[in-house]
């Protein structure tokens, strides 16, 4: 039960550190985070609606808060996911340093619902060929479970995403690629 409410604080500071946690009052926000967490462990936990509220009018009232958890942790998995695929690749660390610089301050560019795989795929697969390494498509396709088309696909979304000014800075190692797509 200590690492559920360590989670569960944890949860908490990161949506006030994102400032994710305004407009909400304090027990919603702290009941809908146990929720999310609950679900995510396999506990079961119970909640208490606010006085003159049913259960099922107070569930109502935490699926805008569930909603925000959700993307905040949804995000965070795909980055902790992301961080075990690059130790499947034999990168020198210079690379893996910009990729994961590229990755986190650009979140929400890369797992805007898509699969981060793909994603993934497509940032590696840009920052190998700057550095000139000899991985192909076809490899790292292979290795992280997702098809060339993917890569692809998703290099193209990244081009979008760039030209559109939705990243946090002008990469320059997408700067040199989207000439040639």
């Amino acid at each position: 039960m200590q690492e559920f409410d360590a989670e569960v604080e944890r949860l908490i500071s990161l949506l006030k550190e994102k400032g994710l946690s305004k407009g909400f009052p304090k027990k919603t926000l702290y009941d809908a985070v146990r929720l999310v967490v609950a679900k995510r462990m396999g506990v079961q936990v119970e909640i208490e609606p606010p006085e003159g509220l049913t259960l099922n009018q107070y569930r109502a009232r935490l699926f805008d808060v569930i909603a925000k958890i959700s993307q905040v942790y949804k995000i965070e998995n795909n980055e902790m996911y992301y961080l075990s695929l690059l130790d499947k690749f034999k990168l020198p660390q210079e690379v893996k340093e910009e990729i994961t610089r590229i990755v986190t301050s650009n979140k929400e560019v890369f797992f805007n619902g898509k699969n981060p795989r793909g994603s993934i795929g497509a940032i590696l697969y840009l920052v190998v060929k700057k550095y000139g390494l000899n991985l192909t498509e076809k490899e790292l396709a292979n290795t992280i479970g997702i098809t060339e088309v993917t890569i692809r696909h998703r290099v193209k979304d990244i081009k979008k995403s760039y030209r559109a000014n939705e990243f946090h800075h002008k990469e320059k190692v997408f700067r040199c690629f989207f000439n040639r797509y």
